[in-house]
């Protein structure tokens, strides 16, 4: 009679068996031990919660994460998404870009990539560079404050490896053009160039970049994006790059002709 269902979203590794979680469901409180099927194997023990958010920090007891998470592991699917995640998912909301990595959420611009569009773009001269994010809850969390600036961003992990800069840095020298598949590559490559010499530099590391209106930007020429939604730190970055009349202009056009916002949605290209 004691059950209670909750929603549990592995959101990042803290140590080897000490995960931080996003826990969706009422009344989940300190020292909870959460199961799976079987009230005798205690999977999770509920650690601490983050002050005033849905986070907390839990212990694993049964098993390593990939255990739980190839037994009883769902794709995250956006709350959007009004049905239970297919087996298609599994690839479809992965990108072709995607190794085992850390991520809560899928960067939304380059699942429309296929291998075959790649293939493509390269035959025409263009080059293919991957950087690394793990995508983080904080990226989708909403603006709050009516001041923009008062938004607090989360740190996200990032790698960009030092032949990706190079190759980046002699595009820029001779003219080329730098196109950024999504506002999280975006955010990467930003945050790794200095903004005196506008030269990309390696890095692995944590970022906080927050992009919004009146940031000078250093370095990304071209972006492909997704529609966001309303209050997100995702829409002001849009704005920033595209101007925040333009970037209505489009909205309306998009809320006009039904295009598809967020994850498996449309694109826009701003050039």
């Amino acid at each position: 009679a004691n059950d209670r269902t909750f929603e549990v979203l592995f959101n990042k590794q803290l140590g080897k068996n000490e995960w931080e979680l996003l826990i969706g469901g009422r009344n989940a409180h300190k020292g909870m031990r959460l199961y799976v099927n079987d009230p005798t194997k205690n999977l999770l023990v509920l650690k601490e919660q983050i002050p005033e958010q849905p986070i907390w920090i839990a212990q694993i007891e049964i098993g390593s994460p990939e255990d739980l998470f190839d037994k009883y592991g769902h794709v995250p699917l956006p709350p959007y998404i009004k049905r239970d995640d297919v087996a298609t998912d599994l690839e479809r909301y992965n990108t072709v870009f995607s190794e085992r990595g850390h991520s809560a959420a899928a960067p939304t611009a380059s699942l429309n990539l296929t291998d075959d569009i790649l293939k493509k773009v390269k035959k025409k001269g263009a080059y293919v560079e991957k950087v690394q994010l793990d995508v983080g809850w904080g990226t989708f969390a909403p603006i709050r404050s009516d001041n923009i600036e008062e938004h607090h961003i989360h740190t996200e992990k990032i790698r960009i490896e030092p032949t990706t800069c190079d190759t980046i840095n002699d595009l820029k020298m001779r003219g080329g053009r730098l196109w950024a598949f999504g506002t999280t590559v975006t955010r990467v490559v930003e945050s790794a160039t200095d903004p005196v010499t506008r030269k990309i530099e390696p890095y692995t590391g944590e970022t906080d970049i927050y992009i919004y209106p009146g940031y000078v930007w250093k370095i990304v020429d071209v972006l492909v994006t997704n529609f966001h939604a309303p209050k997100t730190s995702l829409l002001a970055l849009v704005s920033s790059f595209m101007g925040y009349e333009l970037m209505m202009k489009a909205y309306e056009e998009a809320v006009r002709e039904r295009y598809k916002f967020l994850s498996y949605g449309d694109s826009m290209l701003i050039i």
